[in-house]
């Protein structure tokens, strides 16, 4: 997480503000490790992009439980923008 923490700082002291990750990656840890470095940041002073696990999610509910569990694993106040991962057929939420 070192490294991480000193790319993140790298970025923030050159002006790149943006980061993106997924429930997925680095097998659902990086939600917690860029959670865990950013939060030494204002949260206005960056975009945080995340992707909802449309595997996981069989109705609304799950979006709103998925995304409640992403905000606790990057323990910040909210994230700029989630997306819902690709999947078939469609769903009102």
């Amino acid at each position: 997480m070192v490294e991480l923490d000193k790319m993140v700082a790298y970025a923030m002291e050159h002006g790149a503000n943006y980061f993106d990750t997924a429930y997925m990656y680095v097998d659902g840890k990086s939600e917690n490790a860029i959670g865990e470095i950013l939060k030494k940041y204002p949260r206005e002073s960056f975009i945080l992009t995340d992707k909802n696990p449309a595997y996981l999610v069989n109705s609304p509910s799950d979006v709103h439980k998925l995304f409640n569990e992403q905000l606790k694993k990057y323990n910040i106040s909210y994230i700029t923008l989630d997306l819902e991962g690709l999947r078939t057929g469609s769903m009102d939420i």
